[in-house]
């Protein structure tokens, strides 16, 4: 049985192919960020706000966030540069 993804051949069994990919390989690709970052609801309007309400006493990290865009768009990896622990950043 012979699958082709992305112009690269799979194979299973006796057949060959020239390139065998498996899914821990595609799973490590980069995902690119949407572009559109959630906006502030009445519920929560501030990066205070959800960060009492996510709870896990978050709010201790609002430093890091000097504004809801921010608190949208930053990395885990900067967050782990900034010391936030990996249950946090979670």
């Amino acid at each position: 049985m012979l699958v082709r993804l992305a112009s690269r051949s799979v194979s299973y069994g006796m057949v060959s192919g020239p390139i065998v990919m498996g899914s821990r390989h595609m799973a490590s690709r980069v995902v690119e960020r949407p572009e559109k970052i959630p906006q502030p609801s009445e519920q929560v309007p501030d990066v205070t706000t959800f960060l009492k309400k996510i709870g896990r006493n978050c709010i201790e990290h609002e430093k890091h966030f000097d504004s809801w865009e921010k608190l949208m768009t930053v990395s885990s990896q900067e967050l782990k540069n900034a010391g936030v622990d990996t249950r946090d950043r979670r």
